[in-house]
């Protein structure tokens, strides 16, 4: 039975890691987008402005984006549970 050499063995694991990044973030991006649409087609005026939904949706996501980096800091004995 044969091994895969190391090098193999990254570029495999990087290309998963890739191609889970691209997958997640089509989801995020069709969600986001979803919400958006909703958001729109629930208000009053059916329209982008004074749309208070579409403002909180986008502030919601631009927040999940700019704190998940840090997310790997954390430490999983840090997390306190009850």
């Amino acid at each position: 039975m044969w091994r895969l050499s190391s090098r193999a063995l990254f570029w495999i694991s990087e290309a998963s890691y890739i191609v889970l990044v691209l997958i997640t973030g089509c989801f995020f991006t069709i969600s986001l987008v979803a919400l958006l649409s909703q958001a729109v087609r629930t208000a009053p005026n059916r329209s982008w402005t004074n749309n208070w939904n579409a403002v909180c949706i986008g502030a919601t996501y631009v927040f999940v984006v700019s704190i998940s980096p840090f997310l790997d800091l954390i430490h999983p004995t840090d997390v306190v549970t009850c």
